[in-house]
């Protein structure tokens, strides 16, 4: 079973949470400060349950620079630049090179890539998003 960790990003501050956070029973997610849970404006990411080739925590929204196949000459087989997203049925990497293709990795990435590094995320390098004025392989 992997560990549940939530990052929170304060969407008023522009910085990630840096206090405890709480999902009350109608969903919202809450800070505390001194006189108890707050309603915020957070935006709650969930750890995927791997870590990149540095020993970083990978998380929904962030972007990671995936590598996997042979390496040969300096190039990597396959190398694609990505953001994790949250689908139906679990977290999938959407390539952000080919924006207009809206490909999808799917959920087996960790089968294809053998080498992931976080590269940011899109709140904090939300220049790393910028392919052709598209977000993250959507339309």
């Amino acid at each position: 079973m992997r560990e549940i960790k939530i990052r929170a990003w304060d969407e008023r501050k522009k910085e990630f949470n840096k206090g405890p956070v709480a999902i009350s029973n109608d969903g919202v997610l809450k800070m505390t400060d001194s006189g108890g849970w707050i309603d915020t404006s957070l935006i709650a990411q969930q750890f995927i349950g791997h870590k990149d080739e540095n020993g970083a925590e990978i998380y929904e929204g962030d972007i990671v620079n995936c590598k996997g196949g042979e390496f040969c000459q300096g190039f990597w087989e396959f190398q694609k630049k990505c953001i994790v997203k949250w689908q139906k049925l679990g977290f999938d990497l959407f390539d952000l090179v080919d924006a207009e293709s809206n490909y999808v990795i799917g959920h087996g990435f960790f089968d294809i890539f053998e080498h992931f590094e976080v590269m940011g995320n899109k709140y904090e390098n939300p220049e790393l998003m910028e392919y052709g004025g598209k977000e993250g392989g959507t339309k």
